[in-house]
């Protein structure tokens, strides 16, 4: 019966946002979370992260608190494949033509760019325009949702280059996260 409702709930969100199935992942309940938090961002109202500050440097931007966003999550999910973590644990890669270096420490996300860049690109890539707080709740709102969004908390819908998003995904068929990551830092 859970299945059956997942299925439709499936067919429902494709139906009404034409949205593609990404099928090809390994992980079944990825998917299920990745068309929850979908569906339910279609439909919750735009407006940042209330809790969450974003501080101005020179060099960086700091997200402060950032509870619901994680880096390693949303990098790993299989959405990209062009961010790779360093030993250090700083992240670097690359989008619209631009790279990004970027850690977190906790609830605190740094972001090794400009204001401008932060404002032109990053802001819309890391969809955080978005109060993901009030996706979590329309979510956690339904039992078989709740279950399966714990696996995913703190992913984050990136808002890529689309040829990128096209290439990566016609790339990633009969493939898993690593061997896309490989084929795609070779092109």
């Amino acid at each position: 019966a859970e299945r059956a409702s997942v299925t439709a709930l499936f067919k429902r969100f494709v139906n009404r946002y034409c949205i593609y199935s990404f099928t090809h992942c390994a992980d079944t309940s990825f998917n299920f979370v990745f068309y929850i938090i979908l569906y339910s961002a279609c439909k919750s109202k735009r407006g940042s992260d209330d809790d969450m500050n974003i501080i101005y440097e020179p060099d960086r931007i700091i997200l402060d608190p950032a509870e619901h966003f994680s880096i390693s999550r949303t990098f790993c999910c299989g959405q990209c494949f062009r961010f790779m973590c360093g030993e250090d644990g700083v992240w670097s890669g690359i989008d619209f033509g631009r790279t990004l270096r970027c850690r977190q420490d906790g609830n605190t996300v740094t972001l090794f760019c400009s204001a401008e860049e932060f404002r032109n690109i990053w802001y819309g890539y890391f969809d955080l325009g978005l109060d993901y707080g009030k996706v979590n709740a329309a979510i956690f709102a339904d039992p078989v949702a709740a279950a399966a969004a714990e696996y995913a908390d703190g992913i984050r819908i990136l808002r890529q280059d689309p040829w990128e998003t096209l290439a990566s995904f016609i790339i990633s068929q009969n493939n898993n996260i690593p061997r896309i990551k490989g084929i795609i830092e070779r092109l």
